[in-house]
């Protein structure tokens, strides 16, 4: 994966968390970056436990779909390409199971910094009330946080703003999530790269057993 330039700073929070000048947001307090970067650990721990799951099921998946062809062949003729084409697809379920974990991932990164950073940055004009009824009606709507006339009307009624403010605080919003959701996927990315390159170094490691994480707390 390539990384930019602007992402570079929060993916080496998430790689080297040891380092105190790689925080995203310089002049905070310490206890947030704190909190940030252990709230960062747990949730590559989960993502890298998750993703390892998810590769051992796949692996076990195929398997017995193998002996199954084998037992078939002495039936009728089974081609090699019928066997790759049914191990592709498995994969591809698999990935798109590990795509939507990914996902869920860099929203959680998303929404902790925005949780524990961007509450300063509010306008005085907005109170910490209305900031939370806006906040709760994006994170609720991510799959279509583009409110309707109605709902801002709505909205602004609840916040004591005008319809302008509540689409210029939507309009804001949405930029900075794509920004954050990028970095957060940039920081995943990087962490995945890192690993490719470990076994591409160490082949041995390939051939290592996957430990059973079943009974680790997330």
């Amino acid at each position: 994966a390539v990384v930019s330039t602007q992402s570079t700073g929060a993916s080496e929070g998430i790689t080297r968390p040891e380092n105190p000048t790689i925080f995203p947001n310089i002049g905070e307090s310490a206890a947030d970056q704190r909190e940030y970067q252990e709230k960062i650990a747990i949730l590559r721990k989960i993502y890298q436990e998750e993703m390892a799951a998810y590769e051992k099921a796949c692996q076990e998946f195929k398997d017995p779909v193998l002996s199954l062809l084998e037992q078939q062949s002495t039936l009728r003729p089974v081609s090699q390409i019928e066997k790759e084409l049914l191990l592709a697809n498995i994969q591809h379920r698999f990935q798109g199971i590990q795509l939507q974990l990914k996902d869920s991932i860099c929203q959680a990164i998303v929404i902790l910094r925005n949780r524990i950073f961007d509450v300063r940055r509010k306008r005085q004009n907005f109170t910490k009330a209305a900031t939370v009824i806006l906040n709760e009606y994006f994170y609720n709507n991510l799959a279509n946080p583009y409110p309707s006339e109605q709902v801002k009307e709505e909205l602004a009624v609840k916040c004591n703003l005008s319809v302008a403010q509540v689409t210029n605080w939507f309009g804001n919003k949405r930029i900075r999530f794509k920004k954050s959701y990028a970095k957060s996927e940039d920081d995943l990315n990087v962490e995945e790269t890192h690993e490719t390159q470990y076994t591409e170094t160490n082949p041995e490691k390939d051939n290592m057993p996957i430990r059973d994480n079943s009974n680790v707390d997330g």
